[in-house]
């Protein structure tokens, strides 16, 4: 059974900045815990790699849909069951709120450290990658920063799904 996380914060940036920063996957590993690498294998699929609680994983997710300014959305593929969507909404000319909501496979009432169940170290750890993500466009004065290696991140219109 999939588990349910959503988590939402106000990033002091304008819209533009904190979507294109969004978009950067390459840049996850510096807010999100846990993730050690993601990288492009095409123009909208993604391999990441994670060792959450200390266990190695690999995937590959793609993106399916990218609305500039607005919305991102991506699931797992080839067995890997996790989704999600992020939302951008402008609260004010420079003041972004993000909403974001994924779905993970779980291992069944497994316990983390102090007691507390995996579903709950996953939802205090979407909230804590949030507030990473809202510190690191803020610290860079609410600017996208351009790619340095151009090209991989200038992401096309995700293609239909065939079959």
């Amino acid at each position: 059974m999939a588990t349910r996380v959503e988590g939402t914060i106000v990033v002091q940036a304008p819209i533009s900045a904190v979507y294109t920063r969004w978009t950067q996957f390459e840049e996850f590993p510096q807010f999100m815990g846990g993730v050690i690498s993601v990288r492009f294998l095409t123009d909208n699929r993604l391999e990441w790699v994670a060792e959450p609680e200390g266990v190695r994983q690999q995937w590959e997710a793609e993106v399916l849909e990218l609305v500039p300014d607005q919305k991102v959305s991506w699931a797992g593929v080839d067995g890997a069951v996790n989704s999600g969507t992020a939302t951008f909404t402008e609260t004010d000319e420079a003041e972004t709120e993000i909403h974001l909501v994924c779905e993970y496979q779980l291992p069944d009432q497994e316990e983390a450290p102090g007691g507390s169940s995996s579903v709950e170290v996953v939802r205090n750890s979407a909230q804590k990658d949030l507030q990473k993500f809202k510190e690191l466009v803020e610290d860079s004065g609410g600017e996208a920063e351009v790619p340095s290696e151009g090209g991989e991140e200038e992401l096309s219109e995700p293609s239909e799904p065939t079959g």
